[in-house]
C-alpha cells in the first residue's frame, strides 16, 4: 500500500524488515525495484546483486539487475542477466514484463511497448504483458485502436477461458457487442 511514486515510507519499512532479517531476498528486491523506478540504477544493481548473493536463482532479482544494467547502458551485463534468467526458466515472461513496468515508470513508453511485446513472445497468455502492452500503446501516439484491442483482450481472456472450460461455444463470444468502443 505504501509503494507509489517513491514514497519514502516504503523505503523505511523495507529497511526495518532488513534490520530484522538482512537476508530477506524479497525485501532486497523490493528496495532494488524502488531504486530502479527512482532511476537510481547503481543502487538498484547493488541491491539486486546482494539478493543474488543470498539466492543466486532469484528471477525477480535477476530481472531488476537486468533492468538496472539496461538503463545504465551496459548492454553486455544486461545480456548476461537475461541469459542467466532464461537458463533458470526459459518461459519467464515476467522478466520482460518487469522491464516494461520500469520503462513505463521512467516514461520510456516505446521501450515499455517493446518489452511487453517480448514478454508476449515468451508467453502469449501473459495477462500482465497484455496489460503493459495496452498501457504502453495508449501512451504512444497513434496507437489508440491497437491499445484498446490489447487491453480488451485482458478482459475477454477470462470469459473465453471460462467458456472453453464449460464447453460453451467460444465462437459465439466473437459476436459484436451492442456497446461500441469509440476512437
Amino acid at each position: 500500500a505504501k509503494h507509489f511514486d517513491g514514497d519514502l515510507q516504503s523505503h523505511v519499512l523495507t529497511q526495518m524488515a532488513l534490520s530484522v532479517n538482512p537476508n530477506l531476498v524479497d525485501a532486497l528486491v523490493f528496495q532494488a525495484r524502488l531504486n530502479l523506478e527512482l532511476e537510481d540504477y547503481a543502487e538498484a544493481a547493488q541491491q539486486a546483486e546482494a539478493a543474488l548473493r543470498i539466492n543466486p536463482a532469484s528471477l525477480d532479482a535477476l530481472s531488476v539487475l537486468a533492468g538496472a544494467r539496461r538503463f545504465q547502458g551496459q548492454e553486455a551485463d544486461f545480456e548476461r542477466a537475461r541469459a542467466r534468467t532464461f537458463s533458470f526458466n526459459p518461459v519467464y515472461a515476467d522478466f520482460y514484463s518487469a522491464l516494461a513496468e520500469v520503462a513505463t515508470h521512467n516514461r520510456l513508453y516505446q521501450e515499455s511497448v517493446d518489452f511487453a511485446k517480448l514478454a508476449l513472445g515468451v508467453d502469449p497468455k501473459s495477462w500482465r504483458a497484455h496489460a503493459l502492452l495496452g498501457l504502453g500503446l495508449l501512451r504512444t501516439r497513434g496507437a489508440g485502436p491497437q491499445a484498446r484491442r490489447a487491453v480488451a483482450l485482458i478482459y475477454l481472456t477470462p470469459l473465453i477461458s471460462t467458456a472453453a472450460a464449460s464447453n460453451f461455444p467460444v465462437h459465439l463470444m466473437s459476436t459484436p457487442s451492442p456497446m461500441k468502443m469509440t476512437a
